[in-house]
């Protein structure tokens, strides 16, 4: 029997009886013994996979642990080889990842937080059969087939394969439950994602930054989405929180030389707090704001009806949080695109706006002067030196180009005078993203909601390639 169908029919066997009961470390014992060293690490994987008892694990693991030292050996790693045979418990090498090409985790069923680990360096180390190389006529997509990530980009959970590494990530948290008006930005990322099936990475070429960023330096990937709770907001932020933290504190593939980045895909206006509570975190620095919205998001939650008290997590409420938590850099932060209507009978709203430091533009001032013009001021204020977090709330754009919103306000920038802007932005330190308020649900047929976010997603993306061309 070959090795590769021993290993099938273990794994059946397993199934077929009980083996919280049945198998023992005697069982599996007497299965390896009739394998290879090889083929012996494999079943021994396979083997881990489904038990749960850690006598039984601790025996299998010190019986064996002559092969696995063995196979440690022809991988030559003789350090972890050494360790293998010296541990007299159970054998958990600490193995500098770099030297392998992957890492394969199996997490023991029922142990809890026990782990036991193998490291494969090349497929003749484990007798794993070769099929051939891929099938390069198999590999092109058309736009309108494949899974839908962002522009055909590469999918990987990065979230639970922490080795990997990447230097854009486009991830999305679909999360609609701090919202004051319209829900449905939960759909916000499978919308951009489905609207972005356009965006072909073979045909990402900008004339405008004569760069296709998908086929540059940069290693970027769809890693998909924050599995975000709708039941409860407390648990989401600090859902939301760890996830971006975990993702922006890793190492890019350039590694000190830059940062690993986020394009984040809402949701409402709320995920970008834990975004830039986590940029504030992993900078060490209060963070500058772009931010474009219709709205001033900096509004004190009790502006919002409180006779049973404030609810400070809301997308009104957003920045003025960010502000008290010192999260922003408040003399450098823009809102851009400004027309909402504002509470009361005065300018309260804006008087504590401008305490929060922020320099306010209004849609209206793109007829004024122009968006070149207007790209300018934004560029003065902030600089090419500070990071700079871009966030772009999509009711910035008129509902006559962007229906498919929580809160729409008439009057605003068409879709060509933002992308416009956002282009002569490139000079900008540009730290971390995101496109927030989409809810398909009141988009137009067309889907021109969905294909302005995911134009203004390539835009960003491009921006970030380009600002890290001078690190190569």
């Amino acid at each position: 029997m070959s090795g590769i169908n021993y290993t099938a029919c273990l794994v059946l066997t397993v199934g077929r009886v009980n083996w919280r009961n049945k198998i023992t470390s005697d069982y599996v014992d007497s299965a390896l013994a009739r394998t290879n060293t090889g083929l012996t690490l494999m079943n021994l994987t396979t083997y881990l996979k489904v038990a749960d008892d850690a006598n039984t694990l601790q025996v299998v693991l010190v019986r064996h642990k002559s092969v696995l030292s063995q196979w440690l050996a022809r991988a030559h790693l003789e350090e972890a080889a050494a360790e293998c045979m010296v541990n007299e418990s159970v054998w958990f090498p600490s193995v500098d990842a770099g030297v392998m090409q992957q890492l394969i985790s199996i997490i023991v069923a029922g142990l809890g937080s026990f782990w036991a680990r193998y490291l494969a360096d090349t497929e003749a180390a484990i007798q794993v059969e070769h099929f051939g190389p891929p099938l390069a006529e198999w590999d092109p997509d058309w736009a309108f087939s494949g899974i839908a990530t962002f522009g055909h980009l590469p999918h990987v959970r990065y979230l639970v394969q922490p080795r990997e590494l990447f230097d854009i990530a486009v991830i999305g948290v679909p999360f609609d439950g701090a919202v004051s008006y319209r829900p449905g930005a939960r759909f916000g990322p499978r919308g951009i994602r489905a609207a972005s099936t356009r965006h072909i990475p073979s045909r990402g070429f900008s004339t405008h930054a004569a760069v296709n960023p998908y086929q540059s330096w940069a290693r970027i990937i769809d890693c998909g989405d924050v599995p975000v709770t709708p039941l409860d907001n407390a648990v989401a932020l600090r859902q939301i929180s760890s996830a971006f933290l975990e993702l922006g504190s890793r190492q890019s593939c350039l590694g000190a030389k830059m940062r690993p980045k986020l394009l984040i895909l809402g949701g409402d206006h709320s995920v970008s707090l834990p975004a830039l509570r986590a940029l504030h975190t992993i900078y060490n620095q209060p963070i500058a704001l772009l931010h474009f919205d219709a709205h001033l998001d900096t509004l004190h939650p009790n502006t919002y009806p409180n006779m049973w008290g404030s609810t400070e997590f809301n997308h009104g409420s957003v920045f003025w949080t960010a502000s008290n938590e010192g999260l922003l850099l408040n003399r450098s932060s823009v809102h851009a695109g400004l027309r909402t209507r504002l509470t009361g009978r005065d300018w309260e709203d804006y008087e504590a706006d401008a305490r929060q430091g922020f320099l306010r533009l209004s849609t209206e001032l793109v007829d004024e002067i122009g968006t070149e013009a207007v790209t300018e001021i934004i560029f003065e204020h902030m600089g090419s030196l500070v990071p700079v977090y871009v966030s772009i709330d999509i009711d910035v754009i008129d509902p006559s180009f962007a229906p498919g919103t929580g809160a729409p306000e008439a009057g605003g920038w068409t879709t060509r005078e933002l992308i416009r802007m956002l282009r002569g932005l490139s000079r900008l330190n540009i730290v971390g993203a995101d496109i927030v308020e989409v809810a398909p649900a009141y988009d137009s047929q067309g889907e021109i909601t969905g294909l302005a976010a995911a134009q203004l997603g390539y835009e960003l993306i491009v921006n970030m390639v380009q600002a890290g061309m001078s690190l190569q």
